[in-house]
């Protein structure tokens, strides 16, 4: 009886590898589809921070100016 056990414990667990490579293996794609949007994202980010640096003196100017 625990002999059998033990083998359907090792075929489940078998099947349950294979499934997991196979879903590792098809987010693979995905992943790296969402990397390279997180680095264009970043890139365009640190290529604003002149401008918006630049906005935001501007803006505490103007306020100090104004009053």
């Amino acid at each position: 009886m625990s002999s059998s056990v033990i083998g359907s414990l090792r075929v489940n667990l078998g099947l349950d590898s294979a499934q997991f490579e196979r879903g590792a293996k098809r987010m693979d794609a995905p992943l790296r589809q969402m990397r390279r949007q997180f680095m264009a994202i970043s890139a365009g980010a640190w290529l604003m921070r002149p401008l918006v640096a630049s906005a935001l003196l501007w803006v505490a100017l103007a306020g100090c100016c104004l009053g």
